[in-house]
């Protein structure tokens, strides 16, 4: 009688150590790329820096940015993400040197530009070709973001950063 008692608490006592196992494994990069705020909270509990840079040299807010994540670039930014924290390393169609603004800029996510641009983003960055988030609008033909970020960059007096 024992044994069919304990039974239950055993198998959900192993759910447990692996639902547990597999949060660990769960990186903080792909809490934010999935919009996972619990998982991102959890990461954070366990000691993750909220600015870690991957192994693709991508930050969590990039990557919640990359995939249009709202709530996950809204939370981190609550956190103390650093938004003007650039690429270490170029990655598909962005250069070392991008941020998560460029990728705003490069998709279009007018709605996380706004987010960015009131977090204090650095709007005229440049990446390791020299662009900014205005040129990639621009080469893009997003007038309606480039008319968003040309219309920040006017309201806090920021001049471009020249090219490198």
């Amino acid at each position: 009688m024992n044994q069919k008692k304990s039974k239950p608490a055993y198998m959900a006592l192993l759910c447990l150590a692996a639902m547990t196992a597999m949060s660990c494994q769960m990186t903080l990069p792909r809490a934010a790329m999935t919009d996972d705020i619990t998982l991102i909270e959890k990461r954070l509990e366990l000691g993750d820096n909220i600015n870690m840079y991957d192994r693709y040299g991508w930050t969590p807010l990039m990557w919640a940015v990359y995939y249009n994540q709202q709530n996950a670039v809204k939370h981190l930014l609550s956190r103390g993400a650093n938004p003007n924290l650039p690429a270490r390393d170029d990655y598909g169609s962005f250069y070392r040197g991008a941020t998560p603004l460029m990728i705003c800029a490069m998709y279009d996510y007018k709605v996380l530009a706004d987010m960015l641009i009131v977090s204090g983003v650095n709007l005229t960055a440049r990446d390791r070709r020299g662009n900014s988030a205005v040129d990639i609008a621009e080469q893009n033909n997003l007038l309606e973001m480039m008319n968003l970020l040309t219309h920040a960059i006017k309201q806090r007096k920021e001049p471009l950063a020249p090219e490198h």
